[in-house]
């Protein structure tokens, strides 16, 4: 409820935030009072919702930000319990396989190329009818003229591999129907595109394009692919097992043993095995 008078006790500042007085309730009221103060013209009423607003969140700040530093604080000390060359290697590791993972990103997608001879794949999904009509054309359509909606929806898929077949008639008597088959090549995205089409031939309309173009590099694929397989890889193979060695060095250190080669030091502010400075708890 409004109020056009004096404000309500519930959205007074008090000791600290309650449920019904907290900042997401408050802000409500804010918005409230400023489409009422906008549609009649009493700035003052929206003015004291903001005052209270910005009052509750001083309550709400510190119980966010205590965390956020806490996380913060935390990072700081675990990166301390890494060498400047661990992190190095790490990066290091992140560009090779990335660069590997780009390397056979497009030969992969051509080995998935399906020939004639070649069975279909297990996988397969036939529409007609509206269900065709709904899934649409699985590319646009080369011409400036519309094409008829599809009336048949074939997908086919396997690991990499996907292909569609879908084809309509055309609405004119005796024409040719239109037709389409694509295949899209590659893992997680498909890298590789290869598309035939049919229409009808004698149409002038429909003259210029190429029906049979030569297969495509799909731009997205072809960045994101290594992105997200070698930093995958990056973090099974090279980010876990720092993790599992950081963790090791946290064990060690609050055993009252050296970080980073497992001596017994206790109180020691230099380990005698190793010659390296104690870690600051």
């Amino acid at each position: 409820m409004l109020y056009a008078g004096n404000p309500p006790a519930t959205i007074g500042v008090g000791t600290g935030p309650s449920l019904d007085t907290g900042p997401w309730y408050l802000l409500w009221a804010v918005i409230a009072r400023g489409w009422c103060a906008i549609t009649s013209g009493d700035l003052e009423n929206w003015g004291y919702g903001v005052e209270v607003f910005a009052r509750r969140c001083v309550h709400v700040v510190p119980i966010i930000v205590r965390p956020a530093k806490s996380v913060r604080y935390g990072t700081m000390k675990m990166m301390n319990l890494i060498k400047a060359s661990e992190i190095r290697w790490l990066l290091w590791a992140l560009v090779v396989l990335v660069l590997l993972a780009a390397v056979v990103n497009v030969p992969f997608a051509i080995t998935k190329i399906r020939s004639r001879s070649t069975p279909w794949p297990v996988q397969h999904e036939q529409l007609d009818g509206p269900e065709a009509t709904a899934k649409g054309w699985p590319i646009s359509t080369p011409h400036d003229r519309v094409w008829a909606e599809p009336e048949s929806w074939s997908r086919w898929s396997a690991f990499g591999y996907e292909e569609f077949h879908v084809s309509s008639s055309n609405p004119e008597s005796g024409a040719n129907g239109f037709g389409m088959e694509v295949q899209r090549l590659g893992w997680p995205l498909a890298v590789v595109e290869i598309r035939q089409m049919w229409w009808d031939w004698g149409d002038p309309a429909l003259e210029g394009p190429e029906p049979d173009p030569r297969p495509q590099l799909v731009p997205t694929g072809l960045v994101f692919n290594p992105l997200m397989v070698g930093g995958s890889l990056w973090l099974v193979l090279c980010v876990l097992p720092m993790a599992a060695r950081v963790m090791r060095r946290v064990v060690r250190g609050r055993s009252g043993r050296c970080v980073w080669c497992g001596f017994e030091v206790e109180d020691l502010e230099v380990c005698p095995e190793c010659g390296v400075g104690r870690v600051a708890e």
